[in-house]
């Protein structure tokens, strides 16, 4: 009897865990998506209602030029006149530039895959328009000028007044999309793109 007292009993199986292992944690969501997404939405509606804005503000101007002197009133027909060929088309590319990078804006939201495609190019697209539309415009400008001061010379030096405007113009419009394709060029925002799919 004392030897089998002596035999040790058979250990006690490990009490299991009370509390539930940590599961490990998800990575926290990017928040650029939104932040990109909103801007585009936001630079897109504004471009639609400047397009809006653009034809009203030239119903009105039409109805002022009533009361205005003969040499505006020539000055402005002669602009329109020139720039008629080239304002249609732009004012049609312009909205379907504005309606690209809304639906863009929507898609980035919704941390689509495509949105990246979408965002490269429109930015491609109003590059070009931007540098198109600014240097058609400032040779527009540049031959009704040259016709004015045959009538009337001008003291303002339109070369270096004109000059100064195409490169705002430049800078501005190409501000964004510049933006655009350097941000998703980025090895991280691609990465995280790639989750998205």
């Amino acid at each position: 009897m004392d030897q089998l007292n002596q035999v040790s009993s058979p250990p006690a199986a490990s009490t299991p865990p009370t509390q539930p292992m940590p599961m490990a944690s998800e990575a926290p969501k990017a928040s650029w998506p939104t932040v990109i997404g909103i801007i585009a939405i936001v630079f897109g509606a504004g471009g639609l209602l400047s397009m809006a804005s653009s034809l009203a503000t030239k119903r009105l101007s039409h109805a002022r030029m009533v009361h205005a002197d003969a040499a505006t009133r020539e000055m402005v027909q002669s602009m329109e006149t020139k720039m008629a060929p080239w304002t249609n088309p732009a004012m049609l590319i312009a909205l379907v530039l504005a309606g690209l990078l809304l639906y863009a804006g929507i898609v980035l939201l919704r941390r689509k895959p495509s949105s990246a495609l979408l965002m490269r190019i429109w930015a491609f697209l109003k590059i070009g328009f931007t540098l198109i539309n600014a240097v058609v415009g400032y040779l527009v400008m540049e031959q009704v000028m040259a016709a004015l001061a045959k009538n009337r010379p001008t003291p303002i030096p339109f070369a270096m007044v004109g000059l100064i405007g195409v490169v705002f113009a430049i800078l501005w419009g190409c501000a964004l999309p510049v933006f655009l394709l350097i941000w998703f060029s980025r090895r991280p925002v691609q990465e995280e793109m790639v989750r998205w799919s």
